[in-house]
């Protein structure tokens, strides 16, 4: 998709829609968003290729039917994030030690 073009993009606000499918993996490219918003769509799949999006202030995907592990790896590297919503998803295993890492996160 052309979503990965708009490396200046800072807000994505798409909650609230029927969009299905996969988040696209070129949002990973999205490094200057600081707030990106998915919630209550249809999106399937793993967790989104954040981990690049240092300047990432929220994070909200709850809502959809994502699915698998969360990755430590990539929340570990939202180090301004926070606000993370993953709720009603199909998440499975522990959470990430990671999350400790996140010093600025205040809502999980």
């Amino acid at each position: 998709t052309e979503l990965g073009r708009l490396v200046k993009c800072t807000h994505l606000l798409l909650g609230r829609n029927i969009i299905e499918g996969q988040i696209p993996s070129e949002i990973g490219a999205m490094t200057s968003m600081h707030f990106l918003s998915l919630f209550e769509n249809y999106f399937t799949g793993s967790f989104p290729p954040v981990g690049d999006m240092t300047n990432l202030r929220a994070l909200y995907l709850d809502d959809n039917d994502l699915e698998g592990l969360l990755p430590g790896s990539v929340l570990g590297n939202l180090v301004n994030v926070e606000d993370v919503r993953l709720g009603t998803n199909n998440f499975t295993g522990p959470l990430p030690t990671e999350l400790g890492l996140l010093t600025k996160l205040s809502k999980l």
